[in-house]
């Protein structure tokens, strides 16, 4: 059947090829009755031949599923299922032969069965949960069902069994059957005989207490329970099962009730008393006892056997329930008003810690006293609830129903209770101040990593500020000590409004016991000194920025007037600015913040103050720099700025041809040293701006517009030399024309110099330098015509024309020029010194004659053929007569001259002369013609000298004598003293009396 052949794995393929074939047939188009038509019979052989190839390949199917035989059940079974679809007699005679292999593969299934029995027989494995007795049997009958079954087809097939072979088999498999039978006998009646024992277990008392722990048990034998599993699962497998363990079959629920009750109420009591501290128990005794009145009938008079177990069942369950009552609301006061207070209490600090901020010394003060005083506020309102708490317990204990009240609580365990609390209060109040003292300690003493990376945040905001001559500490770190001691007081004081509550002969308040204890006294001393380790570290710190001493120590006027003395290059004031460029840069470099300990110190303040004395340095380095940039980027856009409007000029006349001409080879000449004067103007402007100097903007427009200036004025100077070339030709006729007439006035010129001018012999020097100024204008007219003609030729490729008139008198002009400008300027300024008064000639000697001396170099510098010229003369004899007189002007000045002296050389002179220092001046000694009396000038001079030094020496003999006279009345008044006021002692020392009167006689 289908259903049958879709069990069998692997023969899939054998039914898909038998289909292909069917249905190939079933497709051929011809009719099958056609007798006519041979077709048929071909088609029948090839289907025939399938359907043998078919069957070889079933056979060989076959032959497969019988090699490996892994179970003789299984076997059997599989053949039993070719039996019922394979019909065909070639496959009938197959399968009859697969049975012999199965037998012989029984044999080993036999032979396996019995060693496994000889090997576990001793301790058989069971199923799970399954009881020893009834497991032991159950193996025992797997094992026969496994040779049983087998057995019993085989025993069906006459002719297998009638084969020599088959009866040493069966005598095989009778001895193990035998032997499995007897196992199971065996067990039965071992536990038939122990059911009585196992019933004594009734008599048991319902509850005991551990011997060691004194726990409460449910006292149920183990043996029972195991008895009435054996019966049920006996029965489940129809062993014979006695009637008394039928029964307690029947009871099997009913122990099980009462087993989970009990265990039940035993485990919640348990876990009652686990809930109960010890300090409970005294207060709680009456009701304790109580619920051990309830407990005792099931340990001492009620059996697994006794009727009345559900009544001891109701009175343990009411008396737990009603003292589990009283526990979960005392432990609900407890946990809820006391130890969470008590909790609160503890992680209460009592100074403001924060991880992520700071403070300054101002925040730090208000903040803590602030927060020290809403602390401590809140510590008595935590306290008074605890104490009101624990009165509420008593109460509560009390007041709570039970039956045993004639027994009371002891007052002396009651007062005990509320010291235990109290002493709980104090040690929480005593760990949140010490907490408080380590978080101080902790936080203060932090080791915080530098810079801005930070796992805590310091405490304190300290400012590094410059406060000349130091950098120094706002605030100090002296006054965050005294902010640190402060609040170490105040977290002690808090404890002052916490009253003491419970405790027998206790202070009024906790202070009294926590200022007593010793870890908080050794911390409040640490604290006292919390900042002085990080004193060394903050010195040395600061100490880091005395290489930037120099700034404000050293002057800076001073180091730039030294430099600027050493006539410096622009490599080294670009050298000046890049070191304090560096400056800045290592002055930006330093953190904002840095970490020592519980300092953050701000560098904010230091940087600013750091940085403007550091500008003010480069600013003065920078300010010589720019002034030089400055006036020669001014100066060429200048430069620029005219040459355009000189470009731009208008073309009129030759005059305007030469000048443009000029311009354009001034602009040509440019071209060529342009780099050398744009680029080093960039140059100083691009140092200044990588060294961030302040330049104003429109001088940096001006630079980075001047080579873009330099080519619109090349395109200009492009643009106006094709001009001129377009108007060459007129102005070139012009030009020649007008340079003839210039020979011709040239020549004129010359002749009207020769006749009228400076060189005239006998021409009085004055009259001289008249003439000179005339033709020197009259030439510089002729001048600028020779030069514009000159360059007028060059413009037009004509031949230069040579002026040898006006050459000679250029140079007779520039010659004269230097004779007569000396002698104009030496004339001038002795004249000039006539009008110093008297009075200020001693100063301006020394400076004049250095002055005049100029005047005689230059003299003696001028050409061999002026010394002839009368002017030269004049000018050489001035220069010599005044450096004469300049060594009697000094004797005249001397100190040692009197009036006398003077109305002496007015004598000698002839002159008078008015010696008021507001009227006497240097010219009315000058016309006085002191050369001329020169000897007896000197020799007055040479007498006041030494007159005064007479004058000197006699003041001194004066002064001599005057102290001389001192003298002598001061020891006469020394002798009338002692003769008034021991007379004898005169008497005794006469002859030393007599010798110092001829001493002061003399």
């Amino acid at each position: 059947p289908p259903v049958v052949t879709c069990c069998l794995l692997g023969l899939e393929g054998v039914l898909k090829s038998f289909y292909v074939i069917v249905d190939d047939v079933k497709r051929k188009p011809y009719d099958l009755l056609d007798y006519a038509r041979n077709q048929f019979d071909r088609d029948y052989l090839e289907f025939n031949v399938n359907i043998h190839d078919l069957e070889i390949n079933l056979q060989a199917f076959i032959n497969s599923s019988f090699e490996n035989i892994t179970s003789t059940e299984h076997a059997l079974s599989l053949l039993a299922q070719f039996n019922a679809i394979l019909q065909r007699d070639s496959l009938k005679q197959e399968l009859d032969s697969k049975y012999q292999v199965i037998f012989h593969h029984y044999v080993k299934d036999l032979e396996a069965v019995q060693t496994q029995y000889e090997t576990f027989k001793h301790k058989p494995p069971v199923p799970r949960n399954a009881p020893p007795i009834a497991g032991n049997i159950m193996w025992s009958r797997q094992l026969l069902r496994r040779i049983e079954e087998p057995m019993q087809l085989f025993a069906q097939n006459k002719m297998l069994m009638g084969m020599k072979e088959s009866k040493k088999v069966i005598k095989m498999y009778n001895r193990v059957a035998k032997a499995l039978v007897e196992f199971e006998t065996l067990w039965h009646q071992a536990w038939l005989k122990g059911i009585e024992q196992q019933r004594a277990g009734l008599q048991a008392p319902l509850l005991v207490r551990h011997p060691d722990t004194g726990q409460l048990l449910v006292n149920l034998d183990k043996e029972l329970m195991q008895l009435i599993r054996e019966a049920k699962y006996l029965q489940l497998i129809g062993v014979h099962v006695p009637e008394a363990a039928r029964t307690l079959l029947l009871q099997e629920e009913k122990f099980k009730f009462y087993f989970a009750q009990l265990s039940y109420a035993v485990h919640e009591y348990e876990q009652l008393m686990s809930r109960v501290q010890p300090v409970f128990k005294p207060l709680l005794k009456p009701h304790l006892e109580d619920m051990e009145k309830k407990i005792a009938p099931g340990m001492f008079i009620l059996t697994w056997a006794s009727m009345n177990i559900d009544g001891y069942l109701h009175r343990f369950k009411q008396g737990l329930a009603r003292l589990e009552e009283l526990v979960r609301k005392m432990l609900d006061i407890v946990d809820n008003r006391v130890v969470a207070n008590l909790e609160a209490v503890q992680a209460t600090l009592l100074v403001e810690l924060p991880a992520d901020r700071s403070f300054t010394y101002e925040e730090f003060i208000s903040a803590q006293e602030k927060f020290q005083k809403s602390q401590a506020e809140a510590l008595a309102v935590r306290n008074g609830e605890v104490a009101r708490a624990i009165e509420d317990v008593i109460t509560l204990v009390q007041t709570h129903p039970r039956e045993n009240t004639e027994v009371t609580v002891e007052e002396n365990e009651v007062n005990l209770f509320r010291s235990y609390y109290s002493n709980l209060m104090y040690k929480s109040i005593l760990l949140a101040t010490q907490h408080s003292f380590a978080a101080m300690k902790r936080r203060l003493g932090s080791k915080t990593a530098t810079g801005i990376f930070y796992m805590e945040r310091p405490f304190f905001d300290v400012d590094v500020e410059l406060k000349l001559p130091n950098i120094t500490l706002n605030p100090t770190l002296d006054g965050i000590q005294e902010a640190i001691n402060t609040t170490a007081k105040a977290i002690l004081q808090g404890s002052r409004l916490l009253k003491c509550w419970g405790m027998i002969n206790g202070p009024p308040t906790y202070y009294d016991l926590i200022a007593q204890d010793k870890e908080v006294v050794k911390s409040v001393l640490l604290l006292t000194g919390s900042v002085e380790g990080i004193k060394q570290q903050v010195s040395d710190y600061l100490s880091n920025f005395a290489k930037y001493s120099f700034l404000w120590k050293e002057s800076l006027q001073g180091t730039y007037d030294a430099f600027m003395a050493s006539n410096p290059t622009l490599e080294m004031f670009e050298a000046e600015l890049k070191k304090y460029m560096a400056i800045e840069t290592d002055i930006s470099a330093i953190p904002s913040l840095y970490n020592i300990g519980s300092l953050s110190l701000e560098t904010g303040p230091l940087k600013t103050s750091l940085k403007q004395e550091a500008a003010s340095w480069k600013a003065q380095f920078a300010q010589n720099l720019h002034q030089q940039s400055s006036e020669d980027l001014k100066s060429f856009d200048a430069y620029i700025r005219d040459t355009t409007l000189k470009l731009q000029r208008k073309v009129e006349d030759l005059e305007d041809v030469r000048f443009l001409v000029g311009t354009l080879n001034e602009v040509r000449e440019k071209e060529a040293d342009i780099d050398t004067l744009i680029t080093p103007i960039e140059d100083m402007y691009s140092l200044l701006l990588r060294y961030e100097v302040r330049v104003p903007k429109e001088e940096t427009g001006m630079v980075s517009d001047l080579r873009y200036g330099w080519k619109k004025l090349r395109k200009l100077a492009t643009d106006t030399s094709d001009n001129l070339a377009r108007l060459q030709v007129g102005f070139k006729r012009e030009l020649i024309k007008e340079v003839r007439t210039f020979v011709q006035d040239a020549q004129a010129f010359r002749r009207d110099w020769e006749a009228n001018g400076p060189m005239v012999p006998g021409l009085d020097p004055m009259e001289a330098v008249d003439r000179l100024k005339k033709f020197q204008q009259m030439f510089e007219v002729r001048k600028r015509k020779w030069e514009n003609y000159s360059s007028g030729e060059e413009l037009f490729g004509l031949q230069v024309t040579k002026y040898p008139e006006l050459e000679q008198t250029e140079k007779e002009v520039s010659m004269l020029d230097r004779l007569y400008s000396l002698y104009v300027t030496v004339i001038s300024t002795i004249k000039g010194y006539g009008e110093y008064f008297w009075v200020d000639v001693v100063e301006k000697i020394d400076e004049w004659g250095e002055q005049v001396m100029q005047y005689q170099a230059q003299c003696k510098k001028l050409p061999k053929a002026l010394r002839d010229w009368q002017a030269y003369v004049d000018c050489r004899d001035t220069i010599d007569n005044f450096l004469e007189m300049l060594p009697l002007f000094q004797a005249l000045a001397h100190k040692a001259m009197r009036d006398r002296h003077w109305k002496q050389l007015m004598q000698v002179t002839g002159k008078e002369l008015q010696l008021a220092d507001d009227v006497f001046k240097l010219q009315h000694l000058l016309d006085c013609n002191i050369l001329h009396h020169r000897d007896e000038i000197e020799e007055l001079t040479t007498a006041a000298v030494k007159e005064e030094q007479i004058e000197i020496k006699l003041q001194s003999i004066e002064s001599d004598w005057v102290v001389m006279n001192l003298v002598s009345l001061l020891l006469s008044f020394c002798w009338l003293s002692a003769a008034a006021s021991a007379m004898p002692i005169m008497q005794h020392d006469q002859a030393d009396r007599q010798g110092c009167k001829a001493r002061s006689g003399d």
